[in-house]
């Protein structure tokens, strides 16, 4: 019986674990202004206030903002996060409403040298995965994406120019698991991050 309860209360802290209200948070590393950009939308009839927390290690959260009573129905609501770990940083909302309280799904960035420079956002996640390239020497040829499940079959790949610091992968035709995406540039992986979806 015990076992059966340690795997519920694991679903519940996963992504396969569907929140009634849904604000869309979303994330953004602002490398030019040294800062963590995040949005989420407020459409939800007696949603009252949200409270904006912060985690490194996914468990232990802090407040970092609190709307105010001016924040309205359909209001697109914006925070810009100075203050950011230097490597992972986890991100959630607390809704508050007529019926109490409720968290969202977490989402996470990576940020730091280790990582080789590539950011991915958001994590869990849902069906697009967001890279963006924070290196300051330019990237000197194709960058070459590839996403694997765990028996290491390669189940997406993509080709992009040079010139864009900032890809998307559509990753709707995965089913839920753990994967691995990985940056290959002239025939040498130079980035890679698993990820839950």
């Amino acid at each position: 019986m015990k076992t059966f309860l340690i795997l519920i209360i694991f679903l519940l802290n996963n992504s396969s674990y569907v929140k009634a209200i849904n604000p869309n948070l979303t994330i953004e590393y602002n490398k030019a202004e040294k800062r963590v950009e995040l949005k989420w939308q407020n459409s939800f009839a007696g949603v009252n206030r949200f409270v904006l927390q912060r985690s490194a290690d996914n468990l232990t959260w802090n407040d970092i903002y609190t709307s105010g009573p001016g924040d309205t129905k359909n209001k697109l609501l914006k925070f810009h996060d100075h203050y950011y770990e230097k490597e992972k940083n986890y991100y959630r909302l607390k809704i508050y409403s007529n019926a109490g309280f409720e968290y969202s799904q977490p989402v996470s960035l990576i940020i730091g040298s280790n990582t080789g420079n590539w950011l991915i956002y958001p994590i869990p996640v849902q069906n697009m995965i967001n890279l963006q390239y924070n290196g300051g020497e330019p990237i000197q040829n194709a960058v070459g994406v590839f996403i694997r499940n765990s028996y290491g079959y390669v189940l997406t790949k993509k080709r992009f120019s040079s010139i864009n610091r900032h890809l998307q992968v559509p990753v709707d035709n995965l089913g839920r698991g753990i994967y691995e995406i990985y940056i290959v540039i002239n025939d040498k992986m130079v980035w890679s991050q698993r990820f839950v979806k």
